[in-house]
This record gives C-alpha cells, structure tokens and sequence, in this order.
C-alpha cells in the first residue's frame, strides 16, 4: 500500500467516525446539587471589626435566614473561634431581641441608644441587617435604626 492510499484510507477513517450518528437531546433528570436544607439550617453573614475594618464573616444558623436572626447573632457577638481570630464588635453585647418592620426599607429597632454609636457600630447593624436582606449588592440599599434614643436617617451598608 503507498503512502498516499494509506493517508487517504486514514482521513476516510477518520471522516466516517466510526459509524456514530448523531442524537437528540435526552433527558436525564435534574443536574446533581447540594441538598436543600432551606427552613432547617441557614447561613448568614455577621459584620465584626477585625483591625480597625468593618469584615463580614459568615455563621450557621440553626434556622432559615432572617434579618432578626442574624442581628441576634450579631448582638451576641463574636464567638470564641472569631475573638481567636481577631473579630470585636462596637455594639453592646445584648441577649435581648432585634425586630424589624418594613417601609419600604427595613427599619431595625434594638433595645438601647443608637444616635451616639460610634460608625463602625453602625455600619455592623446596617451591614448585617442589608446583606441578610439583599444578599447580592448592599450598596443599593437602605435600612433605618431606631433606638431607645430615636432613629436614624435611612443608612447604606459603607464598609
């Protein structure tokens, strides 16, 4: 056989794939993912101040996501594993509740004064309260803080 019935066989080869003809699309099912666990366990992102700057850190929660839930875990403060690495909080540490009302922006009421909290303080409440209620992009929005003192104007997340 010569090099060129031997390059010429090879390309048909190569040509006909071996026979395999095409399909359609088939349906095989949902694509795979993690479990939902939605309603049982949820995340939430708690902003603490590690050296000076305002730093979210992600927490479990034992329940599904809210803005109360994660303002309660706020208020408690840092656990043990986040003051190791470095996380504080400027709010006081409370055990009493966090509530929230709606118009149109969420309206946050704690159990002491808010007009005097220093910024960062601030910003960990509004923060916490925005990223737990629009996730993808705090910037666009805004929440209010009432205090046993008075509220405060309409506040974006400023890290």
């Amino acid at each position: 056989m010569s090099v060129r019935r031997f390059a010429a066989f090879m390309t048909l080869l190569a040509v006909t794939a071996c026979g395999v003809q095409p399909t359609g699309v088939i349906n095989a099912g949902d694509a795979p993912g993690l479990p939902d666990d939605r309603g049982t366990t949820g995340y939430v992102i708690l902003y603490f101040v590690i050296n000076g700057r305002l730093t979210g850190l992600s927490r479990q929660t034992p329940s599904s996501s809210s803005i109360p839930v994660a303002l309660d875990l706020l208020l408690k403060g840092p656990t043990s594993t986040e003051r190791a690495n470095g996380a504080t909080t400027f709010l006081p540490t409370t055990s009493s509740k966090a509530s929230v009302s709606y118009d149109d922006i969420p309206i946050v009421k704690v159990s002491f004064p808010v007009l005097d909290l220093p910024q960062l303080a601030v910003s960990q409440l509004t923060c916490t309260a925005l990223a737990t209620a629009r996730p993808s992009n705090t910037a666009d929005f805004a929440v209010t803080l009432v205090g046993t003192d008075g509220k405060t104007e309409p506040r974006q997340c400023l890290p």
